[in-house]
């Protein structure tokens, strides 16, 4: 495994937001939100109102109660044009408030996730197979998407609602987290971290790891090499994937996740060994459910930094600086 950063949980009690021209008092829905294009270092959300959509018959109203910030987040603000409002945030939790008249997965009250994907064709072969992640004509994005039917931009889960299909909402049973170190141990794999810095020991045996490499130890390194039958990259910047390749086994796999950049390979690094390079999104529905399930039988759960909304822009200045252990979570109730 190869991760780059560790956590502990902060609880804290969200503050109320000064009301002011900017927060729009007589608004009964608020955002956090960019309106006009912003380099990447200097984007600031701001609040302001919320309209949603009307329900259609199969969609939910969902009061959003937390919401993770994600590195995505930080590339949408820095590459926002300013056509459309942006609204941030694909991976939240919340409440059923209300439901269309042909729901009947889901009713008022319960709890759900939603994911980076709302929408889809469901007609195509990758949809049919439950691969919506992979739909042909692509699909719809939780922030930043167009929507199907009346073709308006979606805003995201920096936000106190969010109206969604029910087929892309998922029943929340437990406490969620897709760290990849916790996963792999749940699934049973003799899991290490690798990191560059030896200061994050302790934080991963917590985690359930077996050992930690150290990236910057080249004796490491090399002691490694061609150990590990899976490696999960998600370091979010642009890195010389050949030393990760190096410690892949024979027929083994270097899932690329975390830069979403050009790559460049040499092709010794994969024709030793017969190895592999991949790179995933998002699940379909039924992976996603099933991952949900998973964590909710094992007790996976993601350790987290909680901020109340209204301290977004400390969590994107501090989310650009890796300071972090190992996702900050927003919530939203200071929004009511």
């Amino acid at each position: 495994m190869l991760l780059r950063a560790a956590a502990t949980i902060r609880s804290m009690r969200a503050p109320a937001i000064p009301r002011s021209a900017n927060s729009c008092v007589a608004a009964s829905m608020m955002r956090w939100y960019v309106a006009a294009p912003r380099a990447v270092r200097t984007a600031r959300p701001c609040l302001a109102p919320l309209q949603r959509r009307d329900l259609r018959p199969d969609d939910l109203a969902v009061r959003v109660d937390y919401c993770g910030v994600c590195h995505t987040d930080l590339h949408a603000l820095g590459g926002h044009d300013g056509d459309a409002p942006l609204v941030p945030g694909h991976e939240f939790t919340g409440v059923v408030t209300e439901t269309g008249p042909a729901v009947t997965r889901f009713s008022a009250g319960d709890p759900v996730a939603i994911g980076n994907i709302v929408d889809s064709c469901g007609q195509c072969p990758m949809c049919r197979a439950g691969q919506e992640n992979f739909c042909h004509a692509f699909p719809t994005l939780t922030y930043g998407g167009t929507d199907r039917q009346d073709g308006t931009t979606t805003l995201g889960g920096y936000s106190r609602e969010y109206v969604v299909r029910d087929r892309f909402a998922y029943p929340l049973p437990a406490g969620l987290g897709h760290l990849a170190v916790k996963l792999a141990v749940a699934l049973g794999a003799d899991t290490s971290v690798i990191s560059r810095s030896p200061g994050k020991a302790d934080d991963e045996r917590r985690l359930g790891a077996q050992a930690l490499i150290v990236s910057t130890d080249p004796a490491q390194m090399a002691e490694a090499r061609d150990r590990f039958d899976v490696v999960i990259d998600t370091i979010s910047a642009p890195h010389d994937v050949g030393p990760y390749l190096r410690l892949v086994a024979m027929d083994g796999t270097l899932s690329h996740l975390g830069d979403l950049g050009p790559v460049t390979v040499e092709t010794m690094d994969l024709l030793v060994g017969r190895k592999k390079l991949s790179s995933a999104g998002s699940g379909g529905r039924p992976g996603t459910e099933a991952m949900l399930a998973f964590c909710a039988e094992k007790g996976v759960t993601a350790d987290i930094e909680l901020l109340p909304s209204a301290r977004v822009n400390e969590a994107l200045d501090r989310l650009r600086r890796n300071d972090v252990r190992y996702r900050f979570v927003l919530g939203m109730s200071d929004l009511d």
